[in-house]
């Protein structure tokens, strides 16, 4: 199991190591390298960002989760946009 240290930064409260975060709607959840939203309504669009501003992964969300692709140790930026706005969170994979 990986550590994960998230930052929320759409008006929640910061996790700890280990748990899931809030996105006032969406929840993201890290286990085992892959990173996992839920509560999506459809039709968001999902983008993950390396530090230094390289897109790794850009995908359509087309049910209520999503689960993107396995990912190393590492910092990264996960940005959600839907209909009533975007959301960003840094995640720490270890």
């Amino acid at each position: 199991i990986n550590n994960v240290v998230t930052f929320d930064v759409c008006g929640g409260s910061p996790v700890g190591v280990n748990q899931s975060a809030s996105l006032n709607g969406p929840q993201v959840v890290v286990a085992d390298g892959q990173i996992s939203v839920s509560g999506l309504e459809g039709g968001e669009w999902l983008y993950l960002y390396t530090v230094d501003g390289q897109i790794l992964e850009q995908i359509r969300a087309t049910s209520s989760s999503i689960t993107l692709s396995q990912q190393t140790s590492g910092l990264y930026l996960l940005k959600i946009i839907g209909k009533e706005g975007s959301c960003s969170q840094v995640i720490g994979l270890k």
